[in-house]
């Protein structure tokens, strides 16, 4: 069966009760001794077979049997109320023969072992002399503290320290020892070492502690497998009634206001540096803005000439539209005046038959005449129409068909129309549909030209006679 069986026990008269009765902080190695005895007493190196075993979390309970081999057994918190016998202790079974059962004492030394972080060694350095690094003169000084540290391995603290007659009065006596040397070094030394003077060595505990603590750690698990984890230095107290005291204080009054006027020059050229910096600052925030507003300048000035451009074009978009159908509308109104002139003669040759022939018959001449002279205002509206809109809108002529026949071509609204022969051009010249601004064009002419302008057509535009003037009345007759 294990060491840390399941076998519970009731206490009874004859057996002992094994367990610490300190608390944790206030010891390291404690010998157990039972009730009314202590680790002097008769029975401080006996325990009962059958005893029961108490061990904390953050104790070992150590066995040192007494016999030759000096044989130990280790047992590790936590335990409550276990039954020592051999069952669940094998050294012991191979000391103790069958006639020990019951409550019979067996020889035996029990020590507890502190595992746990609360050990704390308090520690008082007297006659440290401090020797200031920039005097060379030293001072008197104490220091005291605290020092806290555990065992982390009970069975390596047993093989450094041995167990015989120790406790922890002994164990904190010699990790004191070694604590009190270290320091009275170091802190002797530390003006030095740190380039401080002896006037600011309180100020700066820390740094103090930092100069001992690696080498005590390193020296107290060699020396004693115990861990230092802290080292609190509570005060450095200096002898102020020393007559150095007085000398080191009015050579560092000295130098202080050395270093003051150091400290001050330095400022104001800090300050210097740090207000050309601002400037050159400042004047790169201007010169960013001078740029940004620049840029937004040109910005605006860009968007307002495409703005313009765009109105431009627009304009000049809305005036070629205007112009193409301003051209149509001549188209228009020339058809328009022909399709007029010819109702004014229609209407003209009716009423001119009504009133030349006195009878009330057809009268050819009046008829004649009306139509000549419609036609002749027609002729004249239209010429006058087109008079007027050639030089506003009259679009530039199409090129020339490539291959074309001796017809004529004509340029309506920008367009050519055709081809026509003669007789056909004679009648739209007659209806007035081609008037001589109009653009004609026919293969062997250079370019295109006036319908007034070519001899084919020229004739068909021949002189239009006057109105006829009024007829004379016939006398009234005679009654």
């Amino acid at each position: 069966m294990g060491l840390f069986g399941k076998n519970k026990i009731t206490k009874g008269a004859v057996a002992d009760v094994v367990q610490c009765t300190l608390p944790q902080d206030e010891y390291i190695v404690w010998k157990w001794a039972p009730d009314g005895e202590d680790s002097s007493g008769l029975r401080a190196d006996s325990v009962r077979y059958g005893s029961a075993l108490n061990v904390r979390s953050g104790e070992t309970a150590v066995f040192f049997y007494n016999q030759a081999d000096k044989q130990v057994e280790f047992v590790k918190g936590p335990v409550r109320n276990f039954r020592i016998e051999t069952a669940n202790m094998p050294i012991l079974a191979g000391i103790i023969g069958a006639g020990y059962g019951g409550g019979t004492p067996f020889g035996a030394s029990i020590y507890f072992v502190n595992t746990s972080d609360t050990i704390q060694v308090p520690f008082f350095v007297e006659n440290i002399h401090l020797l200031d690094c920039f005097t060379e003169y030293d001072l008197p000084a104490s220091l005291k503290g605290k020092a806290t540290f555990h065992i982390p391995d009970a069975e390596r603290f047993l093989e450094v320290y041995g167990m015989n007659d120790m406790d922890s009065y002994t164990l904190k006596d010699r990790v004191r020892e070694v604590l009190v040397e270290k320091l009275k070094s170091e802190v002797g030394s530390a003006s030095t070492t740190l380039h401080i003077p002896v006037m600011q060595l309180r100020a700066n505990m820390e740094k103090l502690k930092r100069l001992a603590f690696d080498e005590l750690k390193s020296r107290l698990l060699d020396r004693y497998a115990v861990e230092l984890w802290d080292l609190n230095i509570e005060d450095l107290d200096i002898d102020t009634t020393h007559e150095n005291y007085r000398f080191i204080s009015s050579r560092m009054e000295a130098v202080g206001t050395r270093a003051s006027d150091e400290v001050w020059t330095a400022t104001a050229a800090a300050t210097r540096d740090r207000t050309l910096a601002e400037n050159e600052i400042f004047a790169a925030q201007l010169e960013r803005e001078k740029m940004k507003r620049m840029t937004d300048i040109s910005l605006d000035n860009m968007e307002d000439t495409l703005r313009r451009q765009r109105e431009e074009a627009q304009r000049s978009s809305r005036l070629s539209t205007e112009s193409s159908h301003l051209a149509a509308h001549q188209v228009d109104v020339q058809g328009s005046v022909a399709h007029r002139a010819a109702q004014s003669l229609g209407e003209l040759g009716a009423s001119g038959g009504a009133s030349m022939g006195g009878d009330g018959g057809m009268n050819v001449a009046g008829m004649m005449a009306g139509m000549m002279m419609g036609g002749a205002v027609g002729q004249n509206m239209a010429n006058m129409m087109g008079a007027m809109t050639h030089n506003v809108a009259q679009p530039a002529p199409p090129t020339p068909p490539i291959g074309a026949t001796a017809q004529f071509f004509v340029a309506v609204n920008g367009q050519q129309a055709g081809p026509y022969n003669l007789t056909q051009m004679a009648n739209m010249i007659a209806s007035g549909q081609i008037t001589r601004q109009t653009y004609v064009w026919k293969q062997g002419m250079a370019a295109w030209d006036f319908a007034g302008n070519v001899p084919e057509l020229a004739q068909s535009f021949g002189a239009v006679p006057p109105p006829m003037p009024p007829q004379t009345p016939p006398a009234p007759p005679t009654l």
